[in-house]
């Protein structure tokens, strides 16, 4: 079991999404990709989204060989990262989840800038598995899990969709993705009132 459990699940955005996700039920799934590259994506902009592996190299030296001679090149200053191509095409929803240890505090949900409305999940499990249940009804595979977040210049591994790099920590995400993805944007509308209210 997880030492800092989350203790709510929000997901926050625009006036007018929150309000199509509470009243109509409506939830957008967005490629993974716009959060690398889109600048609207803001303050969701990753360029190190998608990433498949990433290798702490601070301090190695590079040395390339040159008409059969070694030269050195300079030291690495931060990670060599490898994509994954697998994840160009899969699918994301983006919850906010506080843990246990932010019991007592602020959550300053505005200061996230994800948007000036929220929508809070009384009961997570239920909207996740009729999430779940409405991604593998389009016939798509579905995960989620909670997002592990690893310093940039000490970690070596495997990176995916449920891995970032430390500084973005204080979004405290939940990611529900759909898989294998599809070109186009993934809508999935069905009744949550119950789950809401």
């Amino acid at each position: 079991m997880e030492d800092n459990p989350p203790i709510a699940m929000f997901k926050l955005g625009e006036n007018e999404h929150m309000a199509r996700l509470f009243n109509e039920g409506h939830v957008f799934m967005r490629p993974l990709q716009d959060f690398k590259s889109i600048e609207s994506s803001r303050p969701r902009l990753d360029p190190d989204e998608g990433l498949g592996y990433s290798v702490a190299l601070k301090g190695t030296t590079l040395n390339m060989q040159h008409e059969g001679e070694w030269r050195t090149i300079g030291p690495l200053t931060g990670p060599i990262r490898a994509g994954d191509r697998n994840l160009e095409r899969v699918n994301l929803y983006c919850l906010h989840t506080p843990r246990r240890n932010d019991c007592g505090k602020l959550l300053g949900l505005d200061r996230l800038g994800f948007g000036e409305s929220y929508v809070l999940f009384w009961d997570a499990d239920e909207f996740l598995r009729r999430l779940t249940q409405a991604i593998t009804k389009a016939g798509l595979q579905s995960r989620y899990a909670l997002v592990e977040y690893v310093a940039k210049h000490s970690y070596s591994g495997p990176m995916g969709a449920f891995r970032k790099f430390s500084h973005y920590s204080n979004q405290k995400e939940l990611r529900v993705v759909a898989m294998p993805g599809q070109e186009v944007r993934c809508r999935y509308i069905w009744s949550i009132f119950l789950i809401l209210r």
